[in-house]
Order: C-alpha cells, then structure tokens, then sequence
C-alpha cells in the first residue's frame, strides 16, 4: 500500500467518525444506547429490549429511525 492509499484511508476514516458522531449528537440517550449495543457490539433486538425493559419492535424501530437518521446525513 502506498503513502497516498494509506493517507486516503485515514482521511475517510476521519469522514466515517465525523459522520458518527455528528448523528450520535442528534439521537436521544436512549436511541444511542441502541446504536452502540446494536451495531457496535453486535447485540440482538431481543438482548437490547430485555436489557432496557422494552418491547423488541420498540428497538426495531428506533433501529430503523437511527439508519433514517444516518441516510439523512449522508445525502447531504
């Protein structure tokens, strides 16, 4: 890999995070507890709705509102 790819690499990393934590910004506590457990530590619907006392259509559905969320974001 050259310098270019590598520093190509590390700017779009940078993007990713900006992008991540400009969208975490805008969920409520609750919806990036679901994002974390969901998507970074790869916890079922069932697993977060047990853990917070929710129903699993309540975690789906804040799963579909967060990818609404980050869509936004990348459209912009």
């Amino acid at each position: 890999m050259t310098f270019f790819e590598l520093e190509d690499k590390s700017f779009s990393s940078i993007e990713i995070n900006e992008i991540v934590e400009k969208v975490l910004n805008q969920l409520s506590d609750t919806y990036q507890v679901i994002f974390r457990e969901r998507f970074v530590e790869n916890m079922t619907q069932t697993q977060i709705a047990d853990r917070l006392g929710i129903s699993q259509m309540t975690v789906s559905r804040a799963e579909k509102t967060i990818r609404d969320v980050f869509r936004a974001e990348l459209e912009k």
